[in-house]
């Protein structure tokens, strides 16, 4: 094809994460895509409540403010 032997695919401009998915599912060896979507990428739905539960247990078992780094070996 026009003497090309090798290239990568790079899929640009993807404004929803389905786009992405669809692009990687395609064969896009990389994606390009704005600040907002590379923030709304990095956090499921469910974290800040896997995450309020998680606090919640902790407190139940340590207390309210212990950390790891402040418990005796």
């Amino acid at each position: 094809m026009h003497g090309i032997t090798e290239c990568k695919v790079c899929a640009a401009s993807l404004k929803t994460p389905l786009a992405i998915e669809q692009a990687i599912l395609a064969g896009a060896e990389n994606v390009t895509v704005d600040l907002p979507m590379l923030e709304a990428l990095i956090t499921h739905p469910m974290t800040p409540e896997t995450l309020d539960t998680f606090k919640s247990d902790w407190e139940g078992l340590f207390g309210k403010g212990m950390r790891v780094a402040n418990m005796e070996k």
